[in-house]
């Protein structure tokens, strides 16, 4: 009831005003679920990646991710489940950085595949390797000249591509009945040692009575290059049946080994047309022509000569290299070593005879004029070729022959060797990036994850090892690389509800400088929950939106509030029973926040009024 007293009313008009703020510079809807810092790590995939170039909204991890137009993109980790597709219709630069795909398990499945209608340029870091299954190309660009964008690779000296097509795929190109074409190799060591029916570089096995190229525009203009194809199949060309065009050697360190019935450097021996436009015009190239004829019969240029040099019979003791073949090495008087490779006119027993009779061996000389040492004459071209005008023989003594055990030229040892250090995710890796070290020497990385997170993986020259934080290197004596992957904590929250009930789970996990997301709800009779709290009472709130912060297991507690106020009457009465006429408990003056617990049918309202418990008029209470 009120109270017989003047009270004054003073009226507050107040106005408010809203200021909307936006934020500066809104996310551009091209960048919406593209990869965090651009790197998609295959180890953590939870299914096939693919890689758009088009620019437009995207799903998260387990799908698509887009590069915007001038971006680049790294792929890392690795995986025997998943493989990558690059698409789009922009130019697009992928870096492969200690990457390993082998889904050689799975029949039609590529480890990479290209269908991009701009150009693909991919730069290899360390070591990577792709496995493909079968009728499926290792590194797999499916398409004629015009369909899809051009494809080109390059690495350092450090850097290197092992592709693995499976039966009937290409190892660098096409898979069965497709066309490979615009390939160019500019660096890095490529490794291409193609499966049955498949080249090596270039395209895979193809039945169809069509006489047309399945390889064109393939270039070759630097690094080192070993491209060994399956039955029937170029090691650099067309794959079973078919033949190719436009192909250029122009630099650095190429071996090419056909496959039985196959030339080493353009098309199938059965196929239905010759192949065109094969050209040697730089670099170290390490093939057999004497199967090229006709139209595939390579022209050369100064730079990239293949000299035919008549060896004598002669019987020498026997050393073989790992895979049974025989080479010869001849000094010559200027301290020049040239290595060839020897090409039996006879059937030798491969793993086990005399070096033959009359045996063809290739010396690879950097002129296409004709040069002249003491006892040997290296005459004008024939064909592609020079022949010897004098044979050596064995008592002059400016030609020594002898066996070399390797199939193919390698690089010197270097004394020095680099470990290419990187992380994904937050942490720290020292030292990073490429450290010299020499050999024999030990090198010790330090991992540190930063605070909430801690040490996911470590990758050790593509392959997974024990988390460490700290990984040595011993007696160094290759190239190597190391890549710290990290990941956040996860913690749990306790709910206590603080004389409250909880309405949901009790506990919930979770994950560092993530939001801590939905949140259960609480209930008290005669109280307004206000949320949770650090602190039982005063502390920090933490909503749903709030990021967790904290590097421990943490209690929440309900913080309340009083959920109804005295109006209208500046005093009004609280009485021990719902009647005026009852004994008054206590006064309480307008804006006194009170307990709302319950209404009764006369009119009365039973509240609590600080530590008082009573009921007052209805009409003088609000709930707020």
């Amino acid at each position: 009831m009120c109270e017989k007293r003047t009270v004054r009313s003073i009226a507050f008009i107040v106005i408010l005003s809203l200021i909307i703020v936006f934020p500066m510079g809104l996310p551009d809807s091209k960048a919406y679920g593209t990869v965090p810092e651009n790197v998609v790590d295959m180890s953590t995939a939870g299914g096939d990646v693919t890689i758009s170039s088009d620019g437009i909204d995207t799903v998260a991890m387990t799908g698509s991710y887009v590069i915007a137009s001038g971006e680049s993109i790294t792929i890392t980790g690795s995986t025997s489940d998943y493989g990558v597709t690059i698409s789009g219709n922009d130019d697009v630069d992928v870096t492969l950085s200690g990457t390993s795909i082998d889904v050689s398990g799975t029949d039609n499945k590529a480890a990479a595949d290209i269908t991009n209608k701009g150009d693909t340029n991919i730069t290899l870091k360390g070591i990577n390797v792709l496995k493909s299954g079968s009728d499926s190309a290792g590194l797999q660009k499916n398409g004629d000249v015009g369909e899809v964008g051009a494809l080109t690779i390059n690495g350092g000296s450090i850097d290197s591509l092992d592709a693995q097509g499976g039966n009937f795929g290409a190892d660098i190109g096409s898979n069965s009945d497709k066309v490979a074409s615009n390939i160019t190799i500019i660096g890095g060591n490529i490794t291409a040692k193609g499966a049955n029916n498949g080249a090596g570089i270039g395209s895979g096995y193809d039945e169809g009575f069509q006489s047309y190229p399945k390889a064109k525009n393939i270039v070759v203009s630097g690094g080192n290059v070993n491209a060994i194809g399956g039955y029937g199949a170029a090691g650099i060309g067309s794959g079973t049946f078919k033949c190719a065009e436009n192909i250029t050697i122009s630099g650095g360190f190429v071996t090419a080994e056909g496959g039985t019935n196959a030339e080493d450097i353009g098309s199938d021996l059965n196929a239905y047309d010759e192949s065109t436009g094969i050209k040697l015009i730089g670099g170290s190239i390490f093939a057999d022509f004497t199967k090229n004829s006709g139209t595939s019969s390579p022209t050369t240029s100064d730079g990239a000569a293949v000299y035919k040099v008549t060896v004598p019979s002669v019987s020498i003791p026997e050393r073989l290299d790992l895979k049974g073949n025989k080479l010869v090495t001849v000094p010559l008087d200027d301290g020049n070593e040239y290595k060839a490779k020897t090409v039996s006119t006879g059937s030798p027993n491969e793993h086990g005879s005399d070096f033959p009779a009359d045996a063809a061996a290739y010396i690879y000389l950097p002129t296409t004029s004709a040069v002249t040492y003491t006892g040997i004459t290296v005459g004008e071209y024939l064909n592609g070729y020079a022949e010897v005008v004098s044979t050596p023989t064995l008592s002059n003594q400016n030609i020594i022959l002898g066996l070399e055990e390797k199939t193919e030229p390698q690089p010197p040892v270097p004394e020095t060797y680099f470990i290419k250090a990187s992380k994904s995710g937050y942490g720290t890796i020292s030292p990073s990036g490429n450290t010299k070290v020499s050999s024999g020497d030990d090198r010790t990385f330090t991992i540190t994850p930063n605070k909430g997170y801690h040490i996911k993986s470590l990758v050790i020259d593509g392959k997974t090892v024990k988390a460490v934080s700290k990984y040595t290197f011993s007696d160094v004596k290759a190239n190597h690389s190391i890549t710290a992957y990290f990941a956040p904590n996860k913690y749990r929250l306790t709910f206590n509800g603080n004389k409250g009930k909880i309405k949901g789970a009790k506990t919930k996990i979770v994950i560092y400088n993530a939001k801590v997301s939905k949140l259960p709800t609480a209930k008290r009779t005669g109280y307004k929950f206000k949320g949770w709290y650090t602190q039982r009472s005063g502390g920090k709130k933490i909503t749903s939106s709030t990021k967790m912060r904290y590097t421990r297991d943490m209690r929440l507690y309900a913080h309340w509030s009083k959920n109804a106020k005295i109006v209208k009457c500046f005093v009004v009465r609280v009485h021990k029973n719902p009647s005026k006429n009852s004994k008054t408990i206590r006064f309480a003056k307008r804006g006194t926040k009170v307990c709302y617990i319950k209404k009764l049918k006369n009119g009365w309202v039973k509240v609590k009024v600080g530590n008082k418990t009573g009921y007052v008029d209805r009409r003088y209470v609000r709930k707020i």
